[in-house]
């Protein structure tokens, strides 16, 4: 099932409103929803009444009072930028809060998406290195296509490498996937990915705890990966550098009480050393879908109006054009951005979606053919 929109895109000022004190986090936020339980009620509240709340001093009660005679103007205006981008806002305590979320300790207070959030179905994140090998790659995107045929919504980041390939097998199935930015809606990152973004929209959404004008910048991918960990019953690791951020997404998952996976790699690569600590921390060993399916104890269920794999009559108008290029015979990337005028770096990404969806060949020297 997928979130509905709200009947009134302002019911969520008072969260804005709220969230925007200084001293409340999440973590804050979090036992104030969950002693009011709203965030109307949470500004009409005695001092007192803050005050019995943990973690609130009398200097926050203060702030949280005075919101009662602040100008609603800037908050006014982040909902009308978020309607005009065609994003949605969900409070925590909304009935279309995702649940999964609501059960970490430190909830986004206000969740930004862009799409169909759905929020009462089974998901699983799939992460990596950003420089990931062929063998990442591919097996990153046959677990996020077996996962998205049987049901299971896929969760990654939209990064280059692993989360990419992640997201491209979820689409190539057909099915589910959330990608959670470390931005802002107004933005993207990497913007290469642009194409693909769109891509997800369609059945699944973006997502991202921050603003809409927020620029991606490098505190706020830590911040975001708990987001990818808290919307999933657990977190596969497929390859990971001993220092990857990847590991801090599988952390987040431990610390929610979440399953943990990890996909083993040679053991000579440096892009295998994070993966092979998780395995010796007592990560689960996975070697395909069924591995997560089966530790998570979930029943693969398909839904009825499942879309087959997208094939060459199907592709977006940009992909068409880039396959129409092609030839049997390999092409080099230079005359193929000539032949479509397409920017090289979307070009690029583009090349890449049909190399794992099995429709193009890449040869050494950045050649290109057919398959």
């Amino acid at each position: 099932m997928t979130s509905a929109l709200p009947s009134d895109p302002f019911r969520i000022l008072p969260w804005l409103k709220l969230q925007a004190v200084p001293g409340i986090g999440p973590l804050r936020f979090a036992r104030l929803m969950a002693t009011f339980g709203d965030a109307d009620r949470v500004i009409l509240a005695s001092r007192e009444e803050l005050a019995r709340t943990p973690g609130i001093s009398p200097r926050i009660a203060g702030a949280i009072q005075h919101l009662r005679n602040q100008a609603d103007t800037p908050f006014i205006q982040e909902i009308t930028t978020a309607q005009s981008e065609g994003v949605t806002m969900v409070g925590l305590g909304m009935d279309t809060y995702p649940k999964l979320l609501t059960e970490i300790p430190d909830p986004p207070p206000v969740l930004y998406f862009r799409g169909m959030l759905p929020w009462d179905g089974a998901a699983v994140a799939i992460v990596g290195s950003r420089n990931a090998t062929r063998y990442g790659q591919d097996h990153a995107f046959r677990m996020a296509s077996d996962l998205a045929a049987s049901g299971i919504v896929v969760v990654s980041g939209l990064a280059r490498g692993v989360d990419a390939a992640a997201h491209e097998g979820a689409l190539s199935a057909g099915g589910i996937t959330l990608a959670v930015m470390g931005c802002g809606l107004r933005h993207l990152y990497p913007p290469e990915h642009r194409h693909l973004a769109l891509r997800i929209e369609k059945s699944g959404a973006l997502v991202s705890p921050f603003s809409m004008d927020t620029l991606p910048d490098a505190p706020n991918f830590p911040a975001r990966n708990r987001i990818i960990s808290g919307l999933c019953l657990g977190t596969a690791v497929i390859e990971a550098a001993e220092r990857s951020g990847s590991l801090i997404t599988a952390r987040l998952s431990a610390e929610q009480g979440r399953e943990v996976f990890a996909l083993p790699g040679n053991v000579r690569s440096v892009k295998s050393a994070g993966t092979h600590r998780l395995l010796r921390e007592g990560a689960c060993l996975i070697e395909n879908a069924d591995d997560i399916i089966n530790e998570l104890g979930l029943l693969p269920v398909i839904p009825p109006d499942r879309r087959k794999p997208e094939e060459e009559n199907f592709l977006a108008l940009d992909e068409i054009s880039v396959f129409k290029a092609l030839d049997t015979c390999p092409v080099h990337i230079d005359e193929l951005v000539r032949r479509t005028g397409m920017a090289a770096g979307a070009l690029s990404a583009l090349l890449f979606t049909l190399e794992l969806q099995g429709k193009v060949l890449q040869y050494p020297g950045k050649y290109f053919a057919k398959s």
